[in-house]
């Protein structure tokens, strides 16, 4: 298992369930899921 494959299925199985928090802010799976998505959609697009 990789961590993008772990991301999407505890966001599946729980998405507003804190992933992640820093300096008080708190990030849901499902938040953590789309910003991941979108920074490897980013990364893939600049070559």
């Amino acid at each position: 298992m990789n961590i993008s494959l772990f991301l999407q299925m505890a966001a599946d199985a729980c998405p507003d369930r804190p992933a992640l928090t820093h300096d008080g802010t708190h990030y849901s799976y499902a938040e953590l899921f789309n910003a991941a998505k979108y920074a490897a959609q980013t990364f893939e697009a600049a070559g």
